[in-house]
């Protein structure tokens, strides 16, 4: 049984790409939990702590900075990475 150090939480609404990087951080030591929706995540957020959170920006009931608010809130050393599929420079000056 492989022995996890580190904890991330990744959230993407598309399947694929959880399960791709999943596959990528377990390879390197990291253990996942995956999430396909904003409410699947904050209740992981609840029920488990985290050395870093991946997130989609556009995501099912909510948006990637919804999240990225409640974890800074709640959780403000975890750090945060947004991907998205759908780069626009309004989506990353929301984020800055």
């Amino acid at each position: 049984m492989k022995q996890y150090h580190y904890r991330a939480l990744i959230l993407d609404d598309e399947y694929e790409i959880t399960q791709s990087l999943e596959e990528i951080l377990n390879r390197e030591g990291i253990e996942t939990v995956s999430a396909t929706d904003i409410q699947q995540g904050i209740s992981y957020l609840d029920r488990f702590t985290f050395d870093i959170i991946i997130s989609d920006f556009y995501m099912p009931g909510g948006t990637g900075a919804t999240l990225y608010n409640i974890v800074r809130e709640n959780y403000p050393n975890v750090p945060f990475m947004i991907i998205t599929g759908k780069p626009d420079a309004s989506t990353a000056i929301q984020m800055l």
